[in-house]
């Protein structure tokens, strides 16, 4: 299957998935898609890459992906207060993000949650959900019922009980983890 035929396939599912949306192909791996007067830009590569790598995996990668999107096109629900989680990210991560709202035609520019962790990283703060990472927004922020300087330590205690206990062996230089 080559791009444009996996982006015909990408689109079906999307359009099957969530029925009150409208999409259409904008390259061969990218797709416009538009719900309640809101745009969106859903990039194939790295799908199609999984997909390539795995041919047999095809409707798994797809519907995984697809499944990601649900945010996007659905009512959202309430913030699930032990599922926020710290991300690190580099600093310039902001900036990618403001230029894609631009490139998909938001008005703003998201006000997404964040502080400084040192000269070159931010943390993140984001909701984990069971198809994707959905980065709080200081909007969805407002809605919760704390404070900011507990956010860290909220997010924090999450992540411990979200990620296996990390071991480490080896020694001279040389660690496993």
């Amino acid at each position: 299957m080559n791009e444009k035929e996996f982006a015909l396939l990408y689109v079906s599912y999307l359009s099957k998935s969530y029925p009150e949306a409208r999409f259409e192909i904008a390259g061969d791996l990218t797709i416009k898609g538009s719900y309640k007067g809101n745009e969106f830009s859903h990039y194939l590569d790295n799908a199609f890459r999984e997909y390539k790598m795995e041919p047999d995996s095809l409707d798994e990668v797809i519907n995984r992906y697809v499944a990601s999107s649900g945010s996007l096109y659905k009512e959202s629900e309430p913030i699930d207060l032990s599922q926020i989680v710290p991300i690190i990210k580099p600093i310039d991560f902001l900036q990618d993000v403001n230029q894609l709202s631009k490139e998909n035609g938001a008005e703003k520019e998201p006000s997404l949650v964040y502080e400084n962790y040192n000269s070159q990283l931010i943390i993140v703060y984001a909701e984990n959900t069971k198809v994707s990472i959905k980065y709080l927004t200081r909007e969805d922020f407002s809605k919760l019922s704390i404070h900011k300087d507990s956010l860290r330590a909220l997010a924090v205690k999450n992540l411990k009980a979200v990620l296996p206990e990390v071991q480490s062996r080896g020694g001279n230089g040389a660690y496993k983890f």
